[in-house]
């Protein structure tokens, strides 16, 4: 028989996680990595109320300026997932500039009509970010584009057969 989990025990867990991350990895990028860090560091502020995890993920985006891929736009899904906490931060507390860069850079991919999912994982990493924007601006464009893309890179990545995706290219 399991325990169930309380949720003063989750949130233990949650601030033990951000203590650990802070002080053995340093997660002050915002490479894609950092970014699957802060969206789920600002689940955990949104969760448990501890602005720890809010005041970290912000600091993080204030010393980068709230840039994706330094500020330079690209295809490549994977420099949008910081976006999804930067877009989380600037609804909790709006600016102008918080999404100047993300919105810039997204609007690239539109005018490319193409984000690159090269690897499955880039689907989590940046999907959400073209979701975001459109519920904020109420641009369709920003889902059209994502939409696309993900059939696009679902013919190449998706097995119909066995009903599951390759990682990448490497491994169809």
């Amino acid at each position: 028989k399991t325990d169930a989990l309380h949720a003063a025990d989750i949130a233990a867990v949650m601030r033990n996680v951000l203590s650990y991350t802070q002080s053995s990895f340093r997660s002050d990028g915002n490479s894609w990595e950092d970014g699957v860090f802060h969206i789920g560091n600002m689940d955990a502020f949104l969760t448990t109320g501890d602005w720890r995890h809010y005041l970290y993920s912000r600091h993080v985006a204030e010393t980068h300026r709230y840039l994706v891929n330094n500020g330079h736009p690209t295809t490549n899904g994977d420099f949008y997932c910081i976006g999804q906490a930067y877009i989380t931060l600037a609804q909790l507390a709006p600016r102008d500039d918080k999404l100047r860069n993300i919105i810039a850079c997204t609007d690239f991919n539109i005018k490319q009509n193409a984000v690159d999912y090269h690897w499955v994982d880039a689907i989590y990493m940046s999907a959400a970010v073209y979701t975001q924007l459109a519920r904020l601006t109420g641009r369709m464009d920003y889902i059209d584009c994502e939409f696309n893309s993900y059939k696009t890179w679902r013919e190449k990545l998706f097995d119909e057969e066995a009903g599951l995706w390759y990682r990448d290219s490497r491994f169809v």
